[in-house]
């Protein structure tokens, strides 16, 4: 029997989330003195037991009480995560306390608007409830309808009050951006950006520089709105205001804010771009970076120039996934590197750290997509030095991105070795990152380390010829999927679509069903309705790959060729873009799956022609897959290569074809040992039996019998250990007649014996 299991379904495992360095966001294990679990108690407490501990953390912010237990009501009502209690809380307070200072700062000239902001400020400082907050917006409300009011009259005065009107508008906006700012004290984005998209409509007519800073503000609060709830409109609408910023900004000569503007818009266009999978996002988002780094040098402007080029890397590394060629992602590699040189582990640790974790994601990407190793085993190192300075507990989901990373590079690594050491390194990392990307957290975090889980468990089952596993396996994408919708996250949805659909294909040759191969077809279509050539052309090879597999398997079951020929369409459809000079070890793969189906086909024609094909793409096959580089699937190409000359040794006359078939089979198992594998080395066992029992009995070699029927009773014994029954009766009865065999030569060489 051939086989292709080893490499005949390519999974694609993601979760290099790009991650970005953000100023001020490190946070430290206890807040004003006081631990998360003390904080959590407080908040879901307040009560009177608590007064002594309210009123010590109180003093410290420089709030009042009742504003503090206002603070923890607005905690609870948003659900914020526990891991950003402390940094929100410290938001909330931050803010709190710039209001009041900015209310009792505004003049306005009406004594009734002035009295009340003053009522306005009174209240908030002493606010603890929503009913209290929205008291305090009334009153900003009537003051701002105050001022609007007496806008309208003073438009109406001779020209000379223009001066006037302008003051009113000044004193509106400011006093609307303020209800902007409660409501981004309250996590509301959308409802802070209506606030604030009114106080820029509000100074529209006095100029550019009245409106900036509103619109800004405007757009800053849309994005929050779309990263944070997953809201990609929102997102699209950020981007619109953010792109007319630029225009104006464009035109002062100083450009600090033009440059802060290019930044935001690139983060805003990649998150959409990912979510979306539109290319042209993403090239803009990398464009944005590059006119900022027009005017930001390493020398004046340190730390900004260092994000730039670490928001460029990220655009390029998600570019690059989705392009046949690696352009993109040495491009990616060179942004990193040059934002390190600023972001030192000494001077910069965090922000060394993520553009550190960032470089390790894009050379695991390389890596996959290479011969070689070096690179993977730079990433899996890259990864473990970013863990040194993470700390779990101050920042468990920045943890836990590092070590789903870690994991992935660990993965990539495992397909290629024999054994399962580093799948089941890179099944505890994914496990590990589960119990901080938690599904009420993070969901779309948690669906992808589910998906991940998924992925390895599968390989594992392959490897190990473990059904269990692969159920594991279906389980996890089932969950996966729950958050992974077609409308929310359409090319992870397909992602899933194409690994679900991979499980179910190996379930189905545990079990023999083509009823799960046909579930195994479903999924691949369904994940085809996203994965679009034009779109994702190395996707879209790798689950059209996938689905020649499935055919392949059906064929090898039906009357006709059917299946088979379509299989054969399907590979070279796919390596239309699995190059050998773009993606080498892709290549291979389906290289190494259209010679099964080749050999298949072969099986069912008369003559040699066509098996002889399938050994010529098997030759092809090595030269990419070598012990060295990728040690699992060259021993399966050996393993089908010998299969396809056993059967053309078997249709000869002469012993060539089958000397080399057991030439190729030795090969294959000086990496399919018994421990690394129990199935697969008796796949191979039970090839070398075949062939070796062939060329004895031609040849009526004795030790040639002998060890076939030493390979035949390998095969038994790793077949049960297995849990595989299915060749029971074809090796007893393949032992039965090598013995009989066996004992006619030797009783002739023997004619005493009787």
């Amino acid at each position: 029997m051939s086989e292709g299991t080893a490499a005949a379904v390519d999974v694609k495992v993601e979760g290099s989330y790009n991650l970005v360095a953000v100023a001020g966001s490190t946070v430290s294990q206890t807040f004003n003195g006081f631990t998360p679990d003390q904080l959590m108690g407080l908040m879901k407490e307040a009560g009177a037991n608590q007064k002594d501990q309210l009123d010590q953390l109180s003093k410290k912010l420089d709030i009042s009480q009742e504003a503090l237990r206002g603070f923890f009501s607005i905690l609870r009502a948003s659900d914020v995560p526990d891991d950003k209690l402390r940094l929100t809380l410290s938001e909330i307070a931050q803010r709190h306390l710039d209001m009041q200072r900015r209310l009792s700062a505004l003049d306005p000239d009406d004594p009734e608007v002035r009295a009340l902001i003053e009522q306005a400020r009174a209240l908030l400082a002493h606010a603890n409830s929503a009913a209290q907050y929205q008291q305090a917006d009334d009153l900003l409300g009537e003051a701002e309808a105050a001022d609007v009011k007496e806008l309208h009259a003073a438009e109406e005065l001779a020209r000379e009050a223009s001066e006037s009107v302008s003051r009113k508008r000044r004193s509106a906006a400011a006093t609307r951006a303020e209800r902007g700012e409660l409501s981004n004290q309250q996590l509301d984005w959308m409802q802070a950006a209506q606030h604030f998209q009114a106080a820029a409509k509000l100074v529209e007519s006095v100029g550019f520089e009245a409106s900036a800073r509103y619109q800004w503000l405007y757009a800053t609060a849309l994005y929050r709105q779309g990263d944070e709830k997953g809201d990609n409109l929102a997102l699209a609408q950020a981007i619109d205001v953010f792109r007319q910023l630029l225009v104006e900004q464009g035109k002062q000569p100083d450009k600090t804010d033009w440059v802060t503007t290019q930044n935001s818009l690139s983060i805003a266009l990649q998150r959409l771009g990912d979510r979306d999978g539109r290319t042209d996002r993403l090239t803009n988002a990398a464009d944005a970076c590059r006119a900022a780094l027009t005017v930001l040098t390493p020398e004046k402007n340190p730390a900004a120039w260092a994000m730039t080029q670490n928001h460029l890397g990220s655009a390029l590394f998600s570019l690059g996934e989705s392009e046949l060629g690696t352009e993109r992602l040495e491009e990616a590699v060179a942004a990193y590197r040059e934002a390190l040189k600023v972001q030192t582990r000494e001077a910069a640790p965090e922000g060394w750290g993520w553009a550190k974790s960032n470089l390790a994601s894009v050379l695991r990407e390389l890596g996959s997509r290479e011969v070689g190793t070096e690179r993977l085993e730079d990433s899996v190192a890259a990864y473990g030095e970013v863990l040194e300075v993470v700390d779990r507990n101050s920042d468990p989901l920045g943890w836990a991105a590092v070590d789903n990373n870690l994991g992935n590079a660990l993965y990539a690594l495992g397909v290629r070795e024999t054994g399962t050491k580093r799948l089941e390194e890179a099944k505890t990392e994914y496990e590990e990152a589960a119990k901080e990307y938690t599904r009420e957290r993070v969901p779309l975090l948690w669906a992808m380390v589910q998906n991940n889980l998924g992925n390895v468990l599968e390989t594992l089952a392959e490897v190990e010829g473990n059904s269990k596993r692969t159920v594991d396996a279906l389980a996890m994408y089932d969950e996966a999927l729950k958050e992974r919708t077609r409308d929310r996250v359409p090319l992870d949805w397909a992602t899933t679509q194409n690994n679900m659909g991979n499980a179910r294909m190996q379930l189905a040759k545990f079990e023999e069903s083509k009823e799960m191969m046909g579930l195994a077809i479903a999924a691949y279509q369904d994940a085809l309705k996203e994965r679009i050539q034009e779109k994702v052309p190395l996707d879209w090879a790798l689950t059209i790959n996938n689905l020649g597999v499935a055919l392949e398997w059906l064929g090898e079951r039906a009357e006709g060729t059917t299946e088979l020929d379509a299989a054969v369409k399907a590979y070279e459809r796919s390596l239309e873009e699995r190059t050998k000079e773009r993606v080498p070890l892709d290549w291979a793969i389906t290289k190494n799956n259209q010679a099964k189906a080749l050999l298949a086909l072969g099986l069912r024609q008369e003559g040699t022609d066509g098996l002889m094909t399938a050994v010529k793409v098997c030759e092809e096959t090595l030269q990419v897959r070598t012990r060295e580089k990728t040690p699992r699937d060259w021993a399966s190409t050996q393993n089908n290569m010998g299969y396809a000359l056993m059967v053309i040794g078997s249709r000869e006359k002469g012993c060539d074809s089958l000397q080399k078939s057991v030439d190729a089979l030795k090969s294959a198992l000086l990496e399919r040992t018994r421990e690394r594998g129990a199935m697969q080395w008796a796949t191979s066992q039970m090839n070398m039996g075949n062939a070796l029992g062939m060329w004895g009995d031609r040849v009526r070699d004795l030790d040639l019998l002998k060890r076939a029927k030493e390979a035949f009773e390998s095969a038994r014994a790793g077949f049960q250990e297995a849990g595989q029954t299915e060749n029971d009766a074809m090796l007893a009865a393949r032992l039965g007649a090598l013995g009989s065999i066996i004992a006619a030569l030797e009783a002739k060489a023997d004619p005493a014996a009787e």
